[in-house]
C-alpha cells in the first residue's frame, strides 16, 4: 500500500539517508579492488547512446566501455527492445557493472518511439491524491528495469514561476513550492520503493528562467531569502526524503556563486557548500549533459570534465572526450587539486548504489527483451486513473456542466498546428482538417456521443481562410451549446505554443458569438494566448490531447465523473 497522502507534505523528523547508502555490501570492497586509480575515474563518466543508431554507434560504445572502463550510459531516443539489446552488449562489454539511466519524467515515452506516455508533471500538479502520484512512480519504476535501467534523471521539481519558460513549463508540477515538494516527493518514493534511483532536477531550481541552457547559460538573479523560500523548497523535502540523486543545473545564480560563466554544474559553493553542507545531501551529485551550450559554450570538453570533478560532482553525464576527460582528472590529481582519496569516495557512492540495485549479481546485471508492448493492466488502469484526477474546471459561471438532458450539441475540434517538429516530438496529435469531418471522431467526440448523441466537427484555424469565420458563427447557431475543443497545440512556450493570430481569431470570434464550453486539452499557459477564452463563462481544463485525458474530460462533461483537478499554475 502506498504511504497516505498527507505524508508526502509532512517532512520526516530526521534526513532519510538514500536507500543504497543504508547497504554495507562486500561487493563493493571488491569491485575498488579491481580498479586501479585511472579506472575509478573512468567510472565517473557516463557516455550518451540512442538505441535508434547503427551498429557502427553501438561499436563507439562498446570500445569506450572496453579500453577505459567507464561507469555506465545513459540512453536517449530508440526503441524499447533496441535500447534492450543495446544494454546487453553494453553491459557484456563491460568488467564491471555499467549504471544505466535515462530521463524519462513520464515514463520511457519520453525517450522511446511505441510506449504509452504517463502524464506530463503539470498534470501531475493538478492530481489532489498523492498517493496517485506515488503509484505511478512504482509503474514507472517496473517499466524501466524492464529495460534494465537503473536510474531516472526524474523528476523535475523546478518551481515553474515563469510561464513563458522555454524549457521547464509543462514538465514542472506547478507554481507553488509546497504542492511542487509534496508531488515531487510522492513521485520519487514511488520509484525509489520500485527498485529505481531517482534523481531531483535541475538544482538550485530552473524555473524561473526565459532562456534554455540547452543554447545557453540563464541567469537566476534572486537572492538567497527568494531562493530559500522557492526553489530550495523541493529539493530541501527530497533530500530530507532520502532522494538517491540530485542534478545540479547549468544556471549561473550570482547571489550563490558570482563567478563569470559558472553554472550550478561547475560550482563548488553550489555543490560542496549549499548542496552538501548545507542542505545536508549524501546521495549521488550528477550533472546535466555536458554537451549543453550552458557549459559547452564556454570550455573545452576536458576542460568542463575536470571544472565538473572540482565542484564536486559524482557522476559526469554525457561526457563526450573520454580520454581528455580522463586525462583532464588525473591531471588535478597530480597537481593536487583534488585528492585520489575523494576520487575513491566518490567512485564508492556509486558502486553502493550499483550493489543497492542488485547489480553484484550477474544474473540480474543483463536485462532480457521486455514485453511487446511495454505495460501491463495496472498501468493501464492507472494512466487513467491519472488522468481522470487531473481534470479541472476552472470555472462554470454560466452552469453548462454537465449537460443537461435534450440539448442539440456540437462539438468543434480546433486543431493546432504549424509547429516545429521537435516541440510536437513527444505530444499525440490528430491530423487537422481545413473542412468539417464528422468521420474522424477524436477520443473526446467518440466519448462524448455514446452517451449524449451530437454532431462533431474539426477544423485547422491555421489553414481555414477568416473569411470563412462568419459562416461556421451562423452554421454552429443552430445549436443550443458548441464545445470547442483546443488540441494539438505545442507543448513548449517557444513561438506561443504554436498559437497563430488566425487560431486566437477563430477561438476569440466563437466564443463570443455562441454558447460554448471550451475543453482545453493543452499546456494551461497557453491559456495566456487565448484571450477569448476567459469570456465563455465554461473552462474545462484537461493538460494533455492523450485518449485517456480526452476520455476523463467527457466523462466530466457528461457529468459522470466530478472535475477533481486544482490549476497548478497561475496564468
Amino acid at each position: 500500500m502506498p504511504p497516505a497522502s498527507d505524508s508526502f507534505y509532512q517532512r520526516p523528523a530526521q534526513p532519510v539517508r538514500p536507500p543504497f547508502l543504508a547497504t554495507s555490501s562486500p561487493q563493493v570492497d571488491a569491485w575498488m579492488a579491481q580498479l586501479s586509480p585511472r579506472q575509478r575515474i573512468a567510472q565517473l563518466l557516463h557516455v550518451p547512446s540512442w538505441s535508434n543508431r547503427d551498429q557502427a554507434h553501438q561499436d563507439e560504445v562498446i570500445n569506450l566501455i572496453e579500453t577505459y572502463g567507464i561507469g555506465g550510459v545513459i540512453f536517449f531516443q530508440g526503441y524499447p527492445a533496441a535500447q534492450v539489446r543495446f544494454t546487453q552488449a553494453y553491459q557484456q562489454a563491460s568488467r564491471l557493472p555499467l549504471l544505466i539511466s535515462i530521463d524519462a519524467e513520464w515514463g520511457a515515452a519520453m525517450r522511446l518511439t511505441g510506449v504509452d506516455p504517463f502524464p506530463y508533471q503539470v498534470a501531475l500538479g493538478a492530481i489532489p491524491d498523492l498517493a496517485t502520484i506515488y503509484e505511478m512512480g512504482k509503474e514507472v519504476a517496473w517499466e524501466l528495469r524492464q529495460l534494465g535501467v537503473h536510474m531516472n534523471h526524474a523528476p523535475s521539481v523546478d518551481i515553474n514561476t515563469e510561464p513563458d519558460n522555454p524549457v521547464i513549463g509543462f514538465r514542472s508540477f506547478g507554481s507553488n513550492a509546497v504542492e511542487v515538494a509534496a508531488r515531487a516527493r510522492a513521485y520519487m518514493q514511488g520509484m525509489q520503493d520500485g527498485g529505481l534511483l531517482a534523481v531531483a532536477k535541475h538544482f538550485p531550481g530552473h524555473g524561473d528562467t526565459e532562456v534554455d541552457s540547452h543554447l545557453t547559460l540563464p541567469v537566476l538573479n534572486h537572492p538567497r531569502a527568494r531562493l530559500e523560500a522557492v526553489e530550495l523548497e523541493p529539493f530541501r523535502a527530497l533530500i530530507q526524503a532520502g532522494v538517491a540523486g540530485v542534478m545540479p543545473a547549468h544556471l549561473h545564480v550570482p547571489d550563490l556563486d558570482p563567478s563569470p560563466n559558472i553554472g550550478a554544474t561547475l560550482s563548488a559553493p553550489m555543490i560542496q557548500g549549499l548542496l552538501r553542507k548545507e542542505l545536508g545531501f549524501r546521495g549521488l551529485v550528477v550533472t546535466d549533459a555536458l554537451d549543453m551550450a550552458g557549459v559547452a559554450a564556454h570550455f573545452s570538453a576536458p576542460e568542463i570534465a575536470a571544472r565538473a570533478t572540482l565542484a564536486g560532482n559524482d557522476i559526469l553525464l554525457f561526457v563526450v572526450d573520454v580520454p581528455g576527460a580522463i586525462a583532464a582528472i588525473e591531471a588535478l590529481v597530480e597537481q593536487g587539486q583534488i585528492t585520489q582519496a575523494e576520487i575513491d569516495s566518490r567512485v564508492r557512492r556509486q558502486l553502493m548504489a550499483k550493489a543497492w540495485l542488485g547489480l553484484g549479481d550477474p544474473s540480474k546485471v543483463i536485462p532480457s527483451l521486455p514485453p511487446h508492448p511495454l505495460h501491463r493492466p495496472e498501468g493501464l488502469a492507472l494512466r487513467r486513473r491519472l488522468a481522470a484526477d487531473a481534470i479541472t474546471l476552472v470555472h462554470d459561471e454560466a452552469g453548462r456542466l454537465p449537460l443537461p438532458p435534450g440539448l442539440k450539441v456540437a462539438t468543434l475540434i480546433l486543431q493546432g498546428g504549424d509547429a516545429s517538429p521537435e516541440d510536437l516530438a513527444h505530444h499525440t496529435l490528430s491530423g487537422g482538417q481545413a473542412e468539417a469531418d464528422s468521420d474522424r471522431l477524436s477520443p473526446f467526440q467518440h466519448a462524448l456521443n455514446r452517451a449524449y448523441p451530437s454532431d462533431h466537427f474539426r477544423l485547422s484555424p491555421n489553414r481555414v481562410p477568416e473569411g470563412r469565420l462568419k459562416s461556421w458563427i451562423d452554421r454552429l447557431k443552430a445549436y443550443d451549446i458548441c464545445i470547442l475543443i483546443v488540441q494539438g497545440l505545442a507543448v513548449k512556450a517557444r513561438f506561443r505554443f504554436g498559437i497563430t493570430e488566425a487560431y486566437q481569431a477563430w477561438l476569440a470570434n466563437l466564443t463570443s458569438g455562441l454558447p460554448t464550453v471550451v475543453v482545453h486539452l493543452a499546456n494551461p499557459y497557453a491559456l495566456r494566448h487565448l484571450p477569448g477564452v476567459g469570456a465563455t463563462g465554461t473552462l474545462l481544463v484537461g493538460y494533455q490531447d492523450q485518449p485517456e485525458f480526452q476520455a476523463a474530460a467527457a466523462a466530466v462533461v457528461l457529468g459522470q465523473a466530478p472535475a477533481k483537478g486544482k490549476l497548478p499554475v497561475e496564468l
